[in-house]
Parts: C-alpha cells; sequence; structure tokens
C-alpha cells in the first residue's frame, strides 16, 4: 500500500532525504520480509478509488492503493486534477 509520511525521521530513513513530508510504497508478503520504497512523487499525490478523473477501463478495475494492493498486472495513468491542480494517479488492475 502507498502510505503518506509527516515524519523528519523517518522520511530520512526510508527516502534519504530531509523532508517534513514523503510518500513510501510498502510492501509485505508472506515469504519476504517487508519492503519499503520512497516514492519521487509529490507528497500532495492522491490515488483515489473512485470520481470522475479516473475513467472505466475495460477489463481493468480502479484499486484503492492507501489499502492492501493485491498482486497483478497494473496500468497508472497521471491524471491531473484542472481544480485543485494536485497530482492524481488512477491505479487499475487486470480483472
Amino acid at each position: 500500500f502507498v502510505k503518506q509520511i509527516s515524519d523528519k525521521q523517518s522520511c530520512m530513513y526510508f527516502c534519504k532525504q530531509i523532508a517534513e513530508r514523503c510518500t513510501v510504497l510498502y510492501y509485505d508478503a508472506e515469504e519476504i520480509a517487508p519492503i519499503v520504497k520512497c516514492l519521487s512523487i509529490s507528497y500532495l499525490t492522491t490515488f483515489p478509488s473512485a470520481g470522475t478523473l479516473c475513467n472505466a477501463i475495460d477489463d481493468y478495475a480502479l484499486q484503492d492503493f492507501y489499502n492492501d494492493i493485491p498482486q497483478g498486472n497494473y496500468i497508472l495513468i497521471s491524471r491531473p486534477n484542472p481544480t485543485t491542480q494536485v497530482p492524481t494517479v488512477c491505479a487499475y488492475r487486470h480483472d
């Protein structure tokens, strides 16, 4: 899942940068130790699981990256929000 961190020490540990806020991808599976990777994206980036910005795509389902991310094939599409200028990424999983 994707997690936004608001802790300077954690951002330094995971992202090797001095920052008040950062975004990480947390991966955990039974056969391996948990992995945390820094994402080089704006802290403001959103991953919506519903709404009008992320249109339906045949054979793909919109996913909520703030919760568990099931194993599978994904398409990530940037959909900038024209009203807020907040970066938006639509994450679709192949059905």
